[in-house]
């Protein structure tokens, strides 16, 4: 990095760090430097793994096993391998952009893995007023004072790709699904919101 970088660098953190004491209370604050933080420090994790795995292809016999292990200490901790269409994972969403999803939310795997990434629907307490949809039964809801399960209400304004080291498992133990029925309701109700023939015969779960 040449000076004159560094110095544009100084002066842009200077101005952040004082939004961040001018507009943000307490939480919005540590949420906004950890979340940098933490996209920085994968990304330079996501490249260094990357770089490994390039080597793998090219190296020898003898090479390999030194590379594995190298490789497996900088795959993300508390990952969810193996998952599938329909499965509940908890998505680290960072600072949210204006009024983008923000923090840690559960969400539910609407596709394959593809180049790092999935594509998600969050879950949220928060209904979206212009297309409410919700499950009231999934593990992952708290329970109201009377003990009932809350209403998880499906965010289809924030549908989207995320990479993979966002994602953390749900709950400790035995992944939740939501189950191949209501998989094709999800995506009858995301054909509504959106307004685009989709052909549901296609859907491969």
């Amino acid at each position: 990095m040449t000076i004159e970088t560094k110095k544009q660098v100084k002066s842009i953190i200077a101005s952040i760090e004082g939004n961040l004491y001018d507009a943000l209370n307490d939480k919005e604050a540590l949420l906004f430097v950890k979340s940098m933080n933490k996209s920085l420090t994968d990304t330079i994790i996501d490249r260094k793994e990357k770089e490994v795995m390039y080597r793998l292809k090219k190296c020898s016999d003898h090479e390999r096993p030194k590379l594995l292990l190298k490789k497996q200490k900088y795959a993300p901790k508390d990952y969810p391998h193996n998952l599938k269409v329909g499965d509940i994972v908890h998505v680290s969403y960072g600072f949210g952009y204006c009024s983008e999803m923000s923090d840690g939310h559960y969400a539910i795997i609407l596709s394959s893995f593809c180049a790092n990434m999935y594509f998600v629907i969050p879950v949220s307490s928060k209904p979206l007023k212009s297309h409410e949809f919700y499950y009231d039964d999934l593990s992952i809801s708290a329970n109201d004072i009377s003990g009932s399960k809350r209403k998880s209400y499906l965010r289809f304004d924030q549908m989207g790709s995320v990479h993979y080291r966002r994602l953390t498992n749900a709950r400790f133990g035995e992944r939740e699904n939501i189950g191949l029925n209501r998989v094709v309701e999800l995506f009858e109700q995301i054909d509504i919101f959106l307004g685009l023939p989709i052909d549901k015969s296609l859907l491969i779960v």
